[in-house]
């Protein structure tokens, strides 16, 4: 098993290899004007108690499970993750 900065590689008997990444992503919102962003029935409600009146940045972390076959394309198996951080004002 090979282990780097959050990801893992496994070797496989038939060839290829089995990978587990994560990947964060993080999204920016400006709000214009006297609009408003409401972040009700979302995994985003969790971090907001109130509405968004002028910027909000929520952070993302994913983790995939992939399969690298020695040939054709790579696919995706699955992945699990969300929210983990959230700003906003």
């Amino acid at each position: 098993m090979v282990s780097r900065a959050g990801q893992n590689a496994l070797r496989l008997a038939a060839g290829g290899a089995l990978v587990f990444a994560s990947v964060q992503r993080t999204d920016h919102y400006r709000v214009l004007g006297k609009h408003i962003l409401r972040w009700e029935g979302s995994e985003a409600a969790a971090f907001f108690s109130r509405p968004v009146r002028s910027a909000a940045t929520l952070t993302y972390t994913h983790q995939l499970l992939l399969l690298l076959p020695n040939r054709g394309k790579p696919v995706l198996i699955g992945q699990y993750g969300g929210i983990v951080n959230a700003t906003g004002h």
